[in-house]
């Protein structure tokens, strides 16, 4: 620890035992969060009763962490019951460093007076009251409890493998603390209460910010887990238990305002770290210790087929081969020294990996032994060792089974399961990535997503790329593990999909609103199956869709400060894809082959769709998987075009929905492009063939000069797969920003006035030249069920002309158009904008997806001019033709004037 002054630190010590630290509001509980934490604490308080087996809970720490980082929220009356909850146990003779002065005010109290010192830790335990553990002692028999001997030993390997082998930061010391419970050791309490453990905190360690503060932890473990789970089994709990809660004291070293989801999980994770199940070690059959490059693994990865330098794996079961993937020799590591490892090659995908974690060949006495030590941490290991896996099985089975859960949840113990999360950056990445996390939140940067972005940065990716595949890894489990995911993946839970989630009948079409889709970080796993009577899609589409980030014209925001939101918001979308919606698939082929792939939503209208060939029970494709993933993550402001930031209205949580089926046979025109006389574009196509089209969408493909640099990109679209969706050609899992929906028109209409030309471009950049900016166009026949058909691709480019807003404004419009309706979703009204470009009668017909109407606007005869904002749009309150409130969903609406009929869509949520 660093010296400082002492009377700043017995302030700061002061300040902070009566005030715990506060956290800035932007990141703040929520209130479910702030309940759960006052339960948890007076669980504490109440730690004179017994409690059941089933009612002892796992850690008490996260709850308490909320509780003291959301402090000067809570109520006075809150404040004075909870005002002793972080103080040391009562031990009677050590009520301070000298030994002398009353015992504080605390949860426990007890005849804790004996103690037991190990290189870094003192065990205080009682022998005569409730707090006592078992008193056996005959393993060793050296006049100390077995249960306090098993503490210990687990304590310091807890110290050995989290200091020592993986280089976190060792827990500051107690010496600045009033009480220290006699030195400067860390100090574990064996007591009775409500959780397997806890870790609090006796003070600061010098470091207060704003963002940040390092805390001196004592650590509380339940004295009596031989009484819940047995000897044998409670042994285990204790090991994994001070593995966890030691790792609580590693945190409070980095920032104890740390997110108490960041902290639950990496314990959880840590617990298999410290104890990994042992080192499995077998025999090899003598007659390849001449030629190591042929060799039988008697284990759950080979069996060797005669051919050099291969050894072909088994699946989980041990019961089947892979032939498809062999096991490569690669020679000792010259920098570790460690023995051999092994390159995995899949010979269908002709692709090599290597396995990270190590194995080696040692000879022992005659015999040469294959060691796997299930991880890369330089452990030794004990015969019979606890296995850490063993007690992830109800954690990881909860996480599973609701995936749509936010990873920052902590309701339902779902940070528990968020363990997985670090598997996965561990196993993807590397062990040391947790360290280097701790290591970025201890700058005190923000919320632990940022956190988490800056990170990946590191790693030459991006949070939101990292987030998606980690949904796609999660599919991987149980039996469908295949060996390149999770380490273990064959111990983990399948990933849960909801029946109605599951279809073999198309088409098929679903829409979930706010409350019903995937939370902020969270997935849900949609399953398409062929139709039983053995029917074959040649063509298959699955199409998604959700809530607009941005409308299609921007100048339909009507107030300035709120479309610069937007604008940033879009801004954000394409630096850190933190925005929005990704989306993944997983590809079932019939020779037992997995592939994923995926497609990125338009920035604007958050759509996108991918087509699959031969989809179909006997076919290529038998089966695809849809991931839904929320990737919006709670660091992000909701902002719609109407968001109130003040008083918070029409904020929403958003909405998402797919489709799938065949799509349109009908055909359209190459597009035709001209100039439009004040700015804008005139696209007009002719109609080949109307079959099953209900409406066409016009999608626009941007180059820009100076963002693109190489007039080599100036290219339009390739092929269909381009216009179905945003792209990603940097590879970074960001969507592209130059490829939107402009607008779409009736099945009918062969033409369109595109007049957001330049809305997509920061026309105030110092480098900004209009005559760098180029246009491709494609027009989209789309089927009743929204998917989208084969596009006419426009093969030149065009430069509009550009005229600033304020000058478009004078200008009457040359075409009649309809504005995306807003505030999109809305509850209960909502503004109809459009745009004539002559005289006519107006009227507006509201439509549920099924097409019934459900109202009618009867607007009159209007000017030709622009009817935007709200004094001039056309107004619905939400209600039907007889006055009553219309249930939350999409509703279309029809705009038609003497020769014009558009449409759009939009949200009601309540």
């Amino acid at each position: 620890m660093k010296p400082i002054n002492l009377f700043v630190a017995i302030f700061l010590v002061f300040v902070l035992a009566m005030t715990p630290f506060s956290i800035s509001l932007a990141q703040r509980a929520s209130s479910t969060q702030l309940a759960e934490a006052i339960r948890v604490a007076r669980k504490y308080l109440n730690s004179n009763r017994d409690f059941a087996s089933h009612e002892i809970e796992k850690c008490f720490t996260g709850g308490m962490a909320t509780l003291a980082q959301n402090w000067d929220v809570l109520s006075p009356i809150h404040q004075r019951e909870f005002a002793d909850v972080f103080a040391r146990p009562s031990t009677a003779g050590i009520a301070g460093r000298d030994g002398g002065g009353a015992p504080p005010r605390t949860p426990i109290t007890g005849s804790l007076v004996h103690k037991f010192d190990t290189p870094h830790f003192r065990i205080h335990y009682s022998t005569n009251d409730r707090h006592a553990p078992p008193l056996d002692d005959y393993n060793p028999a050296n006049g100390v409890p077995d249960y306090v001997d098993r503490a210990a030993d687990a304590a310091e390997k807890s110290y050995r493998i989290e200091i020592k082998a993986m280089g976190f930061k060792e827990p500051y010391d107690d010496f600045w603390a009033t009480n220290n419970g006699g030195n400067i050791k860390a100090d574990i309490y064996l007591v009775k209460f409500g959780s397997l453990g806890l870790a609090l905190n006796s003070g600061i360690s010098g470091r207060f910010i704003s963002a940040g503060v390092t805390a001196i932890p004592f650590y509380l473990i339940n004295s009596r887990m031989w009484d819940y789970y047995g000897r044998s089994e409670g042994n285990r709990y204790i090991d994994t238990t001070i593995a966890h809660e030691y790792f609580h004291g590693v945190q409070l070293a980095y920032n104890a305002k740390m997110p108490p989801w960041t902290m639950e999980a990496t314990c959880t994770w840590m617990e298999s770290r410290v104890y990994d199940g042992g080192r499995a070690v077998f025999n090899i059959d003598p007659k390849y210790q001449e030629d190591l490059d042929q060799l039988i693994v008697p284990v759950e990865l080979a069996m060797e087929l005669g051919t050099k330098h291969k050894i072909f794996l088994l699946t989980p079961d041990k019961k089947s081969i892979r032939d498809d993937v062999s096991v490569i020799r690669i020679p000792p590591d010259e920098k570790t020294g460690k023995g051999l490892r092994w390159r995995i090659r899949d010979h269908q995908k002709n692709e090599e990996w290597t396995k990270r974690r190590i194995y080696e060949i040692r000879k022992y006495r005659d015999e040469l032994r294959f060691h796997e030590d299930f991880d890369d941490i330089p452990d030794i290991d004990n015969i019979d060792e606890t296995d850490g896996y063993h007690y992830y099985t109800g954690q990881l089975h909860d996480w599973f089974i609701i995936p749509d859960i936010s990873l920052d949840e902590t309701k339902f113990h779902h940070h528990y399961g968020s363990m997985i999360w670090f598997f996965y950056i561990t196993e993807r990445f590397e062990m040391d990535i947790v360290r280097k996390f701790f290591a970025k939140a201890t700058q005190g940067a923000g919320r632990e997503y940022r956190s988490f972005a800056s990170l990946f940065e590191d790693y030459g990716t991006t949070l939101a790329e990292a987030f998606k595949m980690f949904t796609v890894w999660n599919y991987y489990t149980a039996d469908r593990d295949e060996g390149r995911h999770y380490f273990n993946g064959n111990r983990f839970p399948r990933v849960a999909i909801n029946p109605t989630n599951i279809h073999n009948s198309y088409p098929i079409h679903r829409y979930y609103n706010d409350k019903e889709m995937p939370e902020a970080f969270g997935a849900r796993y949609v399953v398409f199956n062929p139709p039983e009577d053995g029917q074959v899609f040649e063509d298959f589409a699955v199409r998604i869709d959700g809530m607009d980030i941005a409308p299609i014209d921007l100048r339909t925001i009507e107030i300035a400060e709120r479309r610069e939101k937007i604008e940033k918001e879009l801004s954000r979308l394409g630096s850190t894809g933190l925005r929005g919606w990704g989306v993944k698939f997983i590809v079932h082929k019939s020779n037992g082959i997995t592939e994923d792939t995926e497609v990125f939503t338009y920035h604007r209208s958050q759509e996108a769709q991918m087509n699959f060939q031969n989809f179909g029970k006997h076919s290529d494709i038998t089966k695809i998987v849809l991931i839904l993933i929320n990737i919006h993550p709670d660091i992000e402001q909701v902002i719609t075009p109407d968001y109130d930031q003040q008083t918070g209205e029409n904020a929403t949580g958003g909405s998402i929905s797919y489709y799938a089926g065949v799509p349109p046979a009908g055909r359209l025109t190459e597009p035709k492009l001209l100039k439009g006389e004040n700015g804008g574009v005139h696209i007009e196509w002719k109609l080949e063939d109307l079959t099953e089209i209900k409406q066409i969408a016009i999608v626009r493909k941007r180059f820009e000069l100076r963002t693109d640099t190489s007039r080599q990109t100036l290219k339009p679209f390739q092929n269909a797969a381009q216009v179905f969706d945003a792209g990603d050609r940097d590879n970074n899992g960001v969507p592209d920003g130059d490829i939107n929906i402009v607008g779409s028109v009736e099945a009918t209409d062969t033409n369109f006035f595109d007049s957001t030309t330049f809305q997509d471009i920061n026309v105030n950049h110092k480098s900004f030249n209009p005559r760098g900016v180029a246009y491709f166009y494609a027009v989209v026949p789309i089927s009743q069920y929204g998917l989208m058909g084969t596009p006419a691709i426009g093969q030149r480019s065009i430069t509009p002309d550009y005229i600033p807003e304020d000058n478009q404004v004078a200008a009457a419009p040359s075409q009649t158009t309809l504005h995306q309706s807003y505030p999109n979703p809305f509850n209960p009204e909502v503004w109809i904008p459009y745009e004539l470009a002559t005289d006519s009668p107006i009227s507006i017909d509201i439509y549920t997806p099924a097409g019934e109407k459900v109202r009618t606007l009867d607007i009159g005869m209007k000017s030709i001019g622009r009817y935007i904002d709200k004094d001039f749009a056309a107004y619905w309150d939400g209600r039907t033709a007889t006055g009553e409130r219309v249930a939350s969903g999409v509703y279309f609406y029809v705009l038609r004037t003497t020769d014009y009929v558009g449409s759009g869509k939009m949200v009601i949520v309540k």
